[in-house]
């Protein structure tokens, strides 16, 4: 998708973090850029691996979250 055929719903899109971009060579991630890789990792597991079958996140992945977030405080 290109920038201005994004633009009517720039509101309700997801970002993707600059370290998934192409041409970002070996930068490391912010912490920032972590924890938004994992919001869109989870929504799409959210949408279309769980719901639909009626599963819960594991609660590893929330640990795995919350363990990240205490490491880049």
């Amino acid at each position: 998708m290109s920038r201005s055929a994004a633009e009517p719903y720039r509101d309700r899109l997801l970002s993707l973090p600059a370290f998934l971009s192409e041409g970002q060579g070996a930068r490391r991630p912010t912490p920032v850029e972590i924890a938004s890789g994992f919001a869109l990792t989870g929504f799409f597991l959210r949408r279309d691996l769980y719901e639909p079958r009626g599963l819960q996140e594991p609660p590893e992945r929330a640990r795995l979250l919350e363990l990240a977030a205490r490491i880049h405080g």
